[in-house]
């Protein structure tokens, strides 16, 4: 029987609708609910953070991320996770980061963010005051804490917020937030000591307790280690390396039987802590209990220490009556024109020390800073900030 014109028209037309179904072309079936982002803008090796929420006719949901530029962390694991962190480039420009949600049926749906990523500079955030900063862990955007003569500053790229506690300390150190179920709140625990006291004092949401650790002669450092066992709080000080426990308010004096001489700097790293003294270089570890190891013994002190990615040690020892940067084992044959007992590490790979950074061939100091530095610090998103020896506080 001839068929109408018409019939093998309507036929096409219906073959290539099921094919187009096929391909992955639609997105009806997948709804955005939220796309979420750190921020609109960004400076040069700055970490933001990008999160999609969907609802989906087909389940599973997979999550692809691009970028025009910059780096995205862990990006062999980002398929079918709803967020990831981004590193912005060394270029100033306009980039995008895109998320690709594809369902169970081939179904996808793009989400692009733009980023306007800028040069960086040099902003005063206090004239004056400023007497130290910490890290907070656990953390991966803003995480600097800084403590004034009168009271504690949270600073992130977005700005500052100030608390009316926890002030006059040049030492502290803050753990992550924690949930408290009876409150229904989040928690922040920031410890806080003087250098040379040897009393501790803890801030918990604006209500403080103090002890006297009788075994500890001067404080000089004080770092939060957060292992899957339990939170630790290691305390350096002039007689050596404790151990503070404050779920239960004890301290260890274990590791002192090896770490015995003056604590200048701590470093946390996932295998466990450096611990800069006068003695030398130690490594110590816990598992079940705390361990403790001698890796460099250079008859002279180690004033600061740092791990960079790629797992080489670098110091800041005495040699010759001078202090010197040393890079696997060896002084590097140029040093910055002022070495201090600081250094850290930005999300680009360059080892700070002070005001300036070391970028593989030479140093900078991209800050046009004058005055004399007393320590400096890479942020968690990768911002540095600078406290002189006057009280001033930068950022970079």
């Amino acid at each position: 029987m001839k068929r109408p014109a018409f019939f093998y028209h309507m036929l096409l037309v219906t073959l290539l609708a099921l094919m187009c179904s096929c391909s992955g072309s639609s997105s009806s079936s997948i709804a955005i609910t939220s796309a979420d982002k750190s921020s609109d803008s960004a400076v040069t090796g700055q970490r933001l953070y990008f999160r999609v929420s969907t609802v989906v006719d087909n389940p599973i949901a997979k999550y692809l991320w691009t970028a025009s530029g910059g780096t995205i962390e862990d990006k062999d694991n980002s398929n079918n996770k709803n967020y990831i962190f981004w590193i912005s480039p060394q270029e100033p420009g306009t980039y995008t980061v895109t998320c690709t949600i594809r369902d169970d049926e081939g179904n996808v749906k793009a989400v692009p963010f733009t980023v306007d990523v800028s040069s960086r500079s040099t902003k005063l955030l206090l004239s004056q005051d400023a007497l130290g900063m910490a890290k907070q862990a656990g953390v991966k955007i803003g995480g600097i804490w800084v403590s004034t003569k009168a009271d504690s500053r949270y600073y992130s790229f977005a700005g500052n917020t100030n608390l009316d506690w926890g002030g006059g300390y040049d030492l502290i150190a803050v753990q992550k937030n924690t949930y408290d179920q009876s409150a229904y709140t989040y928690i922040t625990l920031i410890w806080a000591a003087k250098t040379g006291d040897n009393s501790l004092t803890y801030y918990k949401n604006g209500m403080s307790e103090s002890t006297t650790l009788d075994e500890c002669s001067k404080i000089t450092r004080l770092v939060i280690m957060d292992t899957d066992k339990d939170v630790f709080l290691l305390i350096g000080a002039d007689n050596g390396l404790f151990v503070y426990y404050p779920t239960i308010d004890t301290i260890d004096t274990s590791v002192n039987s090896d770490v015995d001489s003056h604590v200048y700097d701590i470093k946390v790293y996932d295998s466990g802590a450096l611990v800069a003294t006068e003695k030398g270089l130690y490594k110590v570890t816990y598992n079940d209990s705390w361990t403790s190891e001698l890796l460099y013994n250079d008859n002279d002190p180690t004033y600061a220490v740092l791990k960079d990615t790629d797992g080489n040690i670098w110091r800041v020892i005495e040699s010759n009556g001078a202090k010197v940067i040393t890079c696997k084992d060896t002084a590097l044959a140029e040093q910055p024109p002022e070495v201090i007992d600081s250094l850290d590490q930005d999300l680009l790979g360059h080892v700070w020390c002070g005001k300036y950074y070391w970028d593989g061939d030479s140093w900078h100091d991209p800050t046009g800073i004058t005055d004399e530095v007393k320590q400096s610090m890479i942020s968690p998103e990768g911002l540095a900030y600078i406290i002189t020896t006057s009280g001033e506080l930068f950022s970079w």
